[in-house]
């Protein structure tokens, strides 16, 4: 992946270990996963997967995502959405992972890349991913969704 002039951001998938599906969008992933081991009572928590790419094709997964899975997101107060799964549904982690992965493809958004499988699930001891080290060494953590 080439050094690009726009933003950039991380499309991040959780499987809590409080046993609900999640997705959602980060500017440090590091920081948004720690944010979620603190309000788990300090219980570490780890990204299912994540993906690094532009802000716009990042915004439009999410959104994407929202819109094909409207009928599995919890609601909260009978009207508030959120951006986790309601775990009647069943959904898995590799159903939502592949739902990420085929609108991709099908898009297509060559510049969106996730991690590869080495540093999946993603930790909080993965300090290294950084946007500074994914842009200067994309292959090193990257890998082309195919």
């Amino acid at each position: 992946m080439e050094k690009t002039q726009h933003s950039t951001r991380f499309l991040y998938l959780i499987d809590h270990t409080a046993g609900v599906l999640g997705f959602g969008v980060a500017t440090t992933p590091i920081k948004r996963l720690h944010d979620y081991s603190e309000h788990s009572g300090g219980v570490p928590q780890q990204f299912y997967q994540l993906y690094y790419g532009p802000k716009t094709d990042i915004d439009a997964l999410e959104t994407y995502i929202k819109n094909e899975w409207l009928p599995y997101i919890q609601v909260r107060n009978g009207k508030h959405r959120q951006e986790w799964l309601n775990p009647e549904h069943n959904k898995t982690p590799q159903e939502l992972e592949q739902l990420v992965d085929d609108k991709i493809i099908g898009h297509p958004m060559q510049d969106v890349k996730k991690l590869i499988d080495r540093y999946t699930p993603f930790k909080l001891s993965y300090s290294d991913i950084s946007k500074a080290n994914l842009n200067h060494d994309p292959d090193k953590y990257l890998q082309k969704i195919i």
